[in-house]
């Protein structure tokens, strides 16, 4: 059986919503963490779900986001603050 490779390139290759939404730099982690689950989990011999595959590496690509930015109050992506503790509101439950 055929492995359907879905990965990310080029920033350009990004959905246009996140390339929109998204500063560069935010873009390059998600890219980052987004491939490297995938990657990961199509190496797996026990997971053959493509879409599973994708959604996870999808929430786990934003919550690498999240660990470095957050939205401001206009809804604009911004560097988080750097502080000893972590914001328990950016942990997904």
């Amino acid at each position: 059986m055929a492995r359907l490779a879905i990965s990310y390139k080029e920033l350009s290759d990004l959905p246009g919503s996140l390339r929109h939404e998204f500063p560069r730099r935010a873009q390059e982690i998600y890219q980052a963490a987004y491939n490297r689950v995938y990657e990961v989990c199509m190496a797996s011999e026990n997971l053959y779900d493509h879409q599973a595959i994708a959604e996870t590496a999808h929430q786990a690509a934003l919550f690498a986001v999240r660990m470095e930015y957050e939205k401001d109050k206009q809804g604009c992506w911004r560097r988080a603050p750097i502080s000893e503790d972590m914001d328990k509101e950016k942990i997904p439950s």
